[in-house]
């Protein structure tokens, strides 16, 4: 992707798609909301705000034709590990591996209502820092948060070794990492620019659909 002169300094993007929620029955990026897929909602409030941006999917047969014009971001496929196993922090670990910055903003495809100012908050604490995650809600929000390429040695070495689904999760790495360091942003800083945290809000079945639709 060519150098946008609004660009933030040296933060590329990955946005996870390709997860297929049980309770809707079809993958989240697809799903529709006021007229225009979930995925186009978060990809067009985000993209200026980046130079690198890439769409991580489980594989590279994901149909990025079905996401409509996607300019110069790439798709990437989940981190290679020994075992079958699925989650966002393989999606992180490849963005990491493969990002053109040394850091990586990551988010969801199912968040239709981020606000683009909060990332740039999140970008200005990055000083001194390998993470910086947002909490809302008492939930540390790591499916909104910036890491750094220093995280990937430990990031690869939990996938690996974790025995279960939880030991693999964002949450366990952020929490029992001695090795990162992490900006934790709290509520209050959070409503400075997103009141009603409105950027954390994701689909999960058709009813939380209807509602949004409903409310906003």
């Amino acid at each position: 992707m060519d150098k946008k002169n609004d660009a933030i300094e040296d933060l590329s993007c990955v946005i996870l798609v390709g997860g297929e929620s049980r309770r809707i029955g079809s993958d989240k990026a697809q799903v529709e909301f006021k007229g225009k897929k979930l995925f186009r909602h978060v990809f067009e409030k985000i993209s200026p705000l980046f130079d690198d941006i890439m769409i991580s999917a489980h594989d590279r047969s994901y149909p990025t034709d079905t996401l409509g014009d996607i300019e110069a971001a790439r798709l990437i496929s989940d981190c290679k590990t020994d075992k079958d196993v699925r989650g966002p922090a393989l999606g992180l670990a490849a963005a990491l591996e493969q990002a053109r910055n040394k850091w990586v903003f990551m988010t969801a495809c199912d968040q239709p209502l981020i606000r683009p100012e909060l990332i740039k908050c999140l970008a200005g604490l990055r000083d001194g820092f390998d993470c910086i995650v947002p909490i809302a809600d008492g939930k540390v929000q790591s499916l909104f948060a910036c890491f750094k390429k220093s995280c990937l040695p430990a990031l690869r070495e939990r996938i690996e070794n974790a025995e279960t689904k939880k030991g693999r999760s964002l949450y366990g790495f952020l929490k029992e990492n001695q090795e990162i360091k992490v900006r934790y942003v709290t509520k209050l800083e959070v409503k400075k620019i997103d009141p009603k945290l409105q950027s954390f809000i994701d689909i999960d079945t058709l009813e939380e659909l209807k509602e949004l639709e409903q409310n906003h």
